[in-house]
């Protein structure tokens, strides 16, 4: 079927601003965020400063008496679009415990039902009254496909978990759109197998619990239903897709007290919620280049490159605890509603055209539009064959003979396959070269064509997809590790810890050697450091550099271990003493560092057990230091400061770093 396209047109994100209602375990008088409906505004009090309001503006905003009914009927308009062919996108943002997945998806009960199953039937209803409508001219099908991306990895919610493979799903790259292999469709005929399979695959979704939410989602899950709408009349069929995505919520992992295993969803999750905002921002700033690939989420999303239109759900919580998540929420939301998500008009798939019989010589000659949207499902394997050995590739070489040096007889020429056994010489102007050069780009699409749907059959072979799965994972194995390092040293720049910043801004630095960003952020803590140093540094006495000729060798040694020295609180003022006695600096220990010193010199291996990274062999060996450091000494505590802790063999800066950013309050 040949489709047809016009001009393109855009338009921004829609955001709808959605606040919960207070739960029971929260205070009304904890509520920080109030709405104005008539303004379509969210505002909330600056957390650094409570006299200093913000004001945010959306398309819509709703506060904690609204119901499900009211957020439905604002993303209910995009049927009309989803009908003409377009693609719609729906998907919820908030921090975790903001109601997100009620808004999606909602209870059993008619009133509490959410945007999924309420769209799910404004689509079914829609598709039987426009078949009553016509007479049955016009016939509606959809299909529906579920999926999660729990640990940056896509699962199936059709598959029971037991069935899984562990590397999950693969992605390809197909007309500018990202589609998961292997995914499994089903076809909804009646509401009531709507609800059965919804239910069915909703139960293999990864959820548990956490201390600011009972029922957290720990994946993204995002289900597509693809409308199909076929004229029998004019042969015309509009295909049009809604993909409504509820996104995990971020945690602060300080506050959730989650085990390894919810550390290790919590990282996954943070980290494509990181990319999602990295790609808002620089779409928000037009610059060339968004990182799409660096999560599977925001390649899926492709948030502002997919063609149709997209509603956001932001999910706000009103309370205190949430300050902070809450107005990053916000922040996200401004720079997303300036997005520009493009508006082509969808293309319309018309029937085959009919052959026509070539003007010169009279041989049938395939429809262009046919041979360019033929499909591997509506072509057999022996067409495609035949195709293929019909291709005359000595044609080619005939044509350009005359073009060589090498003198010929003209009568030595062959005429090709239309010739009728009479000899002639061939001419510029001859007519038969022109029908030749005709049917030699007729052949020419063929065999593009074939090559195509080879190359996109060769996709599909169990050991084409498994190079492409070790090569994807190998570059996704770096580019994991480099984050990681940039998302650490954001949530140690967050908490004033510049210096531990710095440290894994380096690391960082090894993946990404060439991007300016990163590199700008190294240049400004180590200016910020200098400067600290500058003002914080101490008078120096007449006969310092005698003291530092004079200092023994261990405190050299100690000196390399500086970068575990506490420089976590950089709005207080320093607090470093000159001890006229020692000639050393005596400096602030943070609650962090003094709870992992605690620990260690606890003696108890269980406890030492418990540090992030600590093992049985390392908790006994770390037992044993502190205790031979007492019969040494006979001190308490053994282990006085970080930089003792780097004396001990195995015990380098970023296992310390390590086991600190473990430590929960």
């Amino acid at each position: 079927m040949a489709a047809s396209v016009t001009s393109t047109s855009a338009s921004q994100v829609r955001i709808v601003a959605r606040i919960r209602p207070v739960l029971d375990s929260e205070n009304d008088t904890d509520v920080v965020v109030s709405v104005s409906p008539k303004a379509n505004s969210v505002s909330m009090p600056n957390p650094k400063n409570e006299k200093e309001k913000f004001t945010f503006p959306f398309h819509a905003v709703y506060g904690m008496e609204s119901d499900q009914a009211q957020i439905f009927a604002e993303v209910s308009p995009t049927l009309k679009h989803l009908f003409k062919g377009n693609d719609v996108t729906i998907f919820a943002y908030g921090v975790t415990g903001s109601g997100k997945t009620h808004t999606m998806k909602g209870n059993k009960a008619a009133a509490e039902r959410g945007i999924i199953p309420r769209l799910l039937t404004a689509i079914y209803r829609r598709g039987k009254d426009l078949e009553k409508k016509s007479d049955g001219r016009v016939t509606m099908s959809a299909i529906m496909s579920y999926y999660e991306i729990y640990n940056d990895k896509v699962f199936d919610l059709f598959e029971a978990p037991e069935k899984r493979t562990l590397a999950g799903l693969p992605l390809r790259e197909q007309n500018g759109k990202t589609h998961v292999v292997g995914l499994m469709e089903k076809e909804i005929s009646t509401l009531k197998e709507f609800e059965m399979l919804y239910d069915k695959a909703n139960s293999n979704r990864s959820t548990s619990a956490t201390r600011l939410n009972a029922h957290s989602s720990r994946s993204h899950a995002i289900i597509c239903v693809r409308v199909e709408i076929h004229d029998q009349q004019t042969g015309e069929t509009k295909v049009g897709t809604v993909s409504c995505i509820d996104l995990a919520g971020s945690e602060d992992n300080r506050r959730t007290a989650n085990d390894k295993e919810r550390m290790v969803e919590s990282a996954s999750i943070n980290k494509s919620l990181f990319v999602l905002s990295q790609c808002v921002e620089a779409m928000s700033k037009k610059q060339s280049r968004i990182p799409y690939r660096e999560s599977k989420m925001t390649r899926i999303l492709s948030l502002g490159q997919n063609n149709g239109m997209t509603v956001m759900i932001l999910n706000l919580a009103p309370t205190k605890k949430f300050h902070q998540d809450t107005l990053s929420a916000l922040n996200f939301a401004n720079r997303a509603k300036t997005i520009e998500v493009k508006n082509d008009p969808p293309p319309v798939y018309h029937p085959p055209v009919a052959p026509k019989i070539g003007a010169v010589s009279g041989a049938p000659v395939r429809a262009f539009g046919m041979a360019k949207n033929s499909s591997t499902h509506n072509r057999p394997l022996s067409g495609e064959h035949n195709a293929k050995a019909n291709i005359k590739k000595p044609l080619a070489k005939e044509i350009q003979k005359p073009v060589s040096s090498r003198p010929m007889p003209l009568s030595s020429k062959p005429l090709g396959a239309a010739s009728n056994g009479v000899r002639k010489p061939i001419r510029t102007s001859d007519p038969i070269k022109i029908r030749r050069e005709k049917d030699l780009s007729i052949e020419d699409l063929v065999e593009k064509k074939v090559e195509e749907v080879l190359a996109a059959r060769a996709l599909n072979e169990a050991s084409t997809i498994s190079r492409l799965e070790i090569l994807e994972k190998r570059v996704d194995k770096k580019a994991d590790a480099g984050l990681a390092y940039i998302i650490l040293a954001k949530q140690h720049a967050q908490r004033g810890e510049h210096l531990a910043a710095l440290n894994m801004y380096r690391l960082a630095r090894d993946y990404f050697p060439d991007n300016a960003k990163l590199l700008k952020k190294i240049s400004d803590l180590e200016k910020k450091r200098e400067n600290a140093a500058h003002f914080s540094a101490p008078p120096p006495m007449e006969d310092e550099d005698q003291e530092q000729e004079q200092r023994p060798t261990k405190s050299k040694t100690k000196k390399a271990f500086a970068v575990f020295m506490d420089d976590e609180t950089a709005p207080r003022p320093a607090k470093r003493a000159r001890s006229l006695s020692t000639g050393s600096y005596t400096i602030e220990q943070s609650p962090r560092t003094r709870q992992l010193l605690r620990i260690i010199n606890s003696e108890d291996v269980g406890e030492i057990m418990k540090l992030k990274g600590v093992g049985k062999k390392r908790a006994e060996m770390l037992a044993a230091h502190v205790r031979e450091l007492r019969e040494q000494n006979d001190d308490f505590p053994a282990i006085k400061d970080l930089e003792d802790l780097g004396l001990i063999k195995g015990i380098g800066s970023s296992f310390i770093d390590k086991m600190r950013t473990g430590i929960s309050f």
